[in-house]
């Protein structure tokens, strides 16, 4: 449990947002140490808030990582809240201070700054 909550975990996707870079079925494993993952401070999943917090991990997130993070959602449009088990597996395309855009269907880094 000690390593699923603090070292590494493992997901599947269900989706085909990453295709083909990572198929639906396929397990995924997660590195919690490079960004760390969310620490609970109380194990009661049922309740309205979860209280959690961050360690620093070994680095920032830089474009093309994969990350995994729990789908957000607002059932009355008052907070944003997530499903503890209801996860999303998707790549950065930019960082704080880049300028993204779409043009047919692809996605261009206008303007990067100094990284």
């Amino acid at each position: 449990m000690f390593i699923r909550v603090f070292v590494a975990d493992y997901f599947s996707v269900n989706t085909y947002s990453m295709y083909p870079t990572i198929k639906p079925g396929s397990t995924i494993v997660v590195n919690k140490l490079i960004f760390w993952g969310r620490i609970y401070k109380k194990f009661d999943f049922e309740s309205e808030e979860l209280k959690s917090f961050r360690v620093k991990g070994l680095r920032k997130i830089r474009v093309n990582d994969i990350v995994v993070f729990n789908y957000p959602f607002d059932d009355n449009y008052t907070r944003i809240r997530f499903k503890i088990n209801y996860v999303y597996v998707k790549r950065i395309v930019g960082v704080p201070g880049d300028t993204v855009s779409v043009e047919s269907g692809f996605y261009k880094i206008a303007i990067i700054k100094e990284r």
